[in-house]
């Protein structure tokens, strides 16, 4: 897998060079790009090709962030964290002709359904990882208090993930530092409840929920409203 890192343009064009990562996937490569188009046009554009086309795009548009102030490092966040999730899709089988298979499909076996998947995700050259989900995205607001519903699974096989380390860390915008809102583990059912409070002097900041466990990590980056 080919990624390109970004590069920070000058202050004064407030644009943010994206990546371009090629994805070979069962014989067939893909191309994803994530571009910011700037504050003349805030969005976050990433496509998927396959073959010249474009078969998939998803756009996430920052600005009612500028209310807050251009943050290089908000906008670089949301960018990192879309294009991950765009070749998370692709990696799933999401653009396959037939969607992702089925797992033990045509299999007649007394293989348990974990070994099925196991040796699928073998077969597949491609590992179990885990999955982060926050529920109601959209961002918090400055100055509130706020529970975040979140829950960890493993990508392919859908289970829950227990005991895996989350923990929400605000970034506040033009700083390097970065403020520990919550630290917590998940129960059996793979949730969690993470009650946070964002200061109301870091509008214009994000959050980032992080979770860890031996299959991986996964994060999710929220912008701070006003």
């Amino acid at each position: 897998m080919a990624l390109i890192p970004p590069s920070r343009c000058a202050k004064i064009s407030s644009v943010i060079t994206g990546y371009n990562t090629d994805i070979k996937h069962n014989e067939r490569v893909f191309h994803v790009q994530t571009e910011d188009k700037g504050v003349d046009n805030p969005i976050i554009e990433s496509l998927i090709y396959m073959g010249g086309k474009i078969i998939a795009s998803r756009q996430y548009s920052y600005a009612s962030l500028l209310r807050e102030g251009y943050s290089e490092k908000v906008v670089q966040d949301l960018l990192d964290s879309q294009h991950k999730k765009m070749m998370r899709d692709v990696k799933g089988g999401r653009f396959d002709p037939d969607g992702p298979p089925p797992f033990g499909a045509g299999i007649i076996t007394d293989a348990s359904f974990d070994k099925l998947v196991l040796e699928f995700l073998g077969s597949q050259d491609i590992s179990e990882k885990i999955e982060l989900v926050v529920y109601g995205q959209g961002g918090v607001r400055a100055g509130d208090s706020r529970v975040l519903e979140l829950l960890v699974r493993s990508e392919a096989r859908n289970k829950p993930v227990a005991d895996a380390e989350v923990r929400v860390k605000l970034n506040p915008a033009g700083k390097e530092r970065t403020v520990i809102l919550f630290e917590g583990v998940t129960g059996a059912d793979g949730r969690l409840q993470a009650g946070i409070q964002v200061p109301k002097e870091f509008a214009g900041a994000s959050l980032t929920v992080e979770a860890r466990s031996p299959l991986g990590r996964d994060d999710v980056v929220l912008p701070v409203r006003r």
